[in-house]
Parts: structure tokens; C-alpha cells; sequence
């Protein structure tokens, strides 16, 4: 009984060590994408700056393996993939959602850096950083 639940009780530690998009609300935007053929324009370190102004934690995954983040810590991966559109099952497919917790879009193309900044800059949440940056 006694290694029944030593087991049980460092399955609990490590599974809730193991972050879920909800522990980024009001922290930072997600970017999930799905089976892309090349993500490095994503991890390119010139837009290193750009996606922390931005508060964006990137999330590539293939096969439901996390192959490459911004975010160094252990994450669960399953979560991440719910939040993608349910018709992505095999295709590849992306998906950003907001400080909020909301996704703000989504697509199946890869997403653009340019295109992605110009979604998150028009958002209320993000004007009000900008705003509050300048002052």
C-alpha cells in the first residue's frame, strides 16, 4: 500500500508541474501550430524581441509531440492540441489565442510573423500595452 501511493504521490507532482494554456491567462498569448514542414522562421532570433514585446509563447508540435517552444518548462501536450480546430486532426493547423485565454484566430496556412504581430497589435489588450509603453 505504502508504494502504492509514494507512486501515486510523484505521479501528482509531476503531472502538476506540467503547465496547460490556462496557466499563461492574463500572462501571455499562445501560438499553437501543428505539422508545419519549417517553424524556424518562427524561432529565428531576430524576432526574439518582437514575440517578448508581444508576450508570445510559441508552441510547434508534430504527431503530438512538442518539437520546438520559446517556453522551456514542461507543458501538457494534449491541452495544447485541444485548443486547435477540431477538423486539424491530421492537416496542419494553427491557432492564437489572446491574454484572455480566447482564441482569436485560427487557420491551416502557415501563419506569417508579420501577419500574426498585425493580429495581436489590433487587439484592445495590446493597444493598451502600447500605449502604456510610450508614456
Amino acid at each position: 500500500m505504502q508504494v502504492f501511493f509514494a507512486f501515486f504521490m510523484l505521479l501528482s507532482i509531476s503531472y502538476s508541474d506540467s503547465k496547460i494554456p490556462e496557466d499563461f491567462q492574463w500572462k501571455n498569448r499562445i501560438l499553437i501550430l501543428k505539422n508545419f514542414q519549417n517553424d524556424s522562421l518562427w524561432f529565428d532570433k531576430g524576432l526574439k524581441e518582437e514575440i517578448q514585446n508581444r508576450k508570445l509563447l510559441i508552441f510547434h508540435f508534430s504527431g503530438g509531440i512538442k518539437l520546438k517552444s520559446n517556453f522551456e518548462e514542461e507543458i501538457e501536450n494534449a491541452k495544447f492540441l485541444e485548443k486547435l480546430p477540431a477538423d486539424s486532426e491530421s492537416k496542419t493547423a494553427w491557432v492564437l489565442i489572446g491574454l484572455d485565454g480566447g482564441v482569436k484566430n485560427s487557420g491551416n496556412d502557415f501563419p506569417l510573423p508579420k501577419e500574426i504581430f498585425r493580429l495581436i497589435d489590433s487587439m484592445p489588450m495590446r493597444q493598451s500595452e502600447m500605449k502604456k509603453s510610450n508614456n
